[in-house]
């Protein structure tokens, strides 16, 4: 059944948590969650949910910016207004040269970066967000978070 014959059976009712949505063919299917912003988010940074419910950027140097829970899809900087957070799927717009197949983190030094590098200081956290799948393409998985303790990589 196609989204027109869907949409048109059950209306156009706007779902506010969670949705499927089908992207270019290239891209497959992406799941995302709409929430509301609350700090000044660029498009493809890594989000937490704060206590009161908004997303933010999330940091690995600092538990209480954490867990990531993916990456946000819009650019926002009014406190409220909803976004769009990618939690599955693939994504493109990020720069992996040089880093294809390898696992991407969220940035312990630059709050709501996706990176190719793993935080290395103890104290750190490391969370996986996706896989780099090309130069400008990242598979979102976001994993569990484990403290770095003294560890080189």
């Amino acid at each position: 059944m196609g989204i027109e014959k869907i949409l048109s059976e059950i209306g156009t009712q706007k779902i506010e948590d969670l949705s499927i949505q089908s992207g270019d063919l290239a891209y497959g299917t992406q799941a995302r969650v709409n929430y509301p912003c609350g700090d000044t988010l660029t498009r493809l940074q890594a989000v937490y949910v704060t206590t009161d419910g908004y997303v933010a950027r999330a940091r690995a140097d600092a538990s209480g910016t954490m867990p990531a829970i993916g990456v946000v899809l819009d650019t926002e900087t009014t406190t409220g207004n909803l976004v769009r957070v990618a939690v599955g799927g693939l994504q493109d717009g990020f720069n992996f040269s040089g880093y294809i197949g390898r696992t991407a983190f969220v940035s312990p030094a630059t709050a709501g970066l996706v990176t190719p590098v793993p935080g290395a200081t103890s104290g750190q956290i490391l969370q996986k967000v996706g896989v780099a799948v090309n130069t400008s393409t990242l598979l979102i998985q976001v994993g569990a978070m484990l403290q770095v303790s003294g560890a080189s990589y």
